[in-house]
């Protein structure tokens, strides 16, 4: 099950169009002076891929990122089965950081 995201966000997009040739919009909600991280709903609201992007470029500028603790939190809760299938796959996203699951084991091949 591939989930590509919401597409249609723009909120922390910073009004401008994907320089990165990733399809995904920029966010330059981490540059300059720290900001607030996303909140685990919003996170989820864009979407495993966007979500996921957003995580990755994150911790490529900064070496940390807030909002992906919020969201593993969220998603490994001692209160949450560890079968669930929906926090498997947005581990899954997490790991791929933007790409496909797919997309991401075919590194390398």
């Amino acid at each position: 099950m591939a989930d590509e995201g919401n597409t249609n966000s723009t909120e922390d997009a910073g009004g401008g169009g994907g320089g990165d040739g990733s399809g995904v919009a920029s966010d330059t909600s981490f540059t300059g002076a720290a900001r607030k991280p996303l909140s685990v709903a919003r996170l989820k609201e864009k979407g495993k891929k966007l979500a996921s992007a957003h995580i990755h470029r994150e911790l490529a500028v900064n070496g940390t990122s807030d909002s992906l603790n919020r969201l593993l939190d969220d998603l490994l809760s001692p209160e949450t089965p560890i079968s669930n299938g929906d926090n498997i796959e947005w581990c899954r996203w997490l790991v791929a950081g933007g790409r496909t699951p797919a997309e991401f084991a075919s590194i390398g091949k």
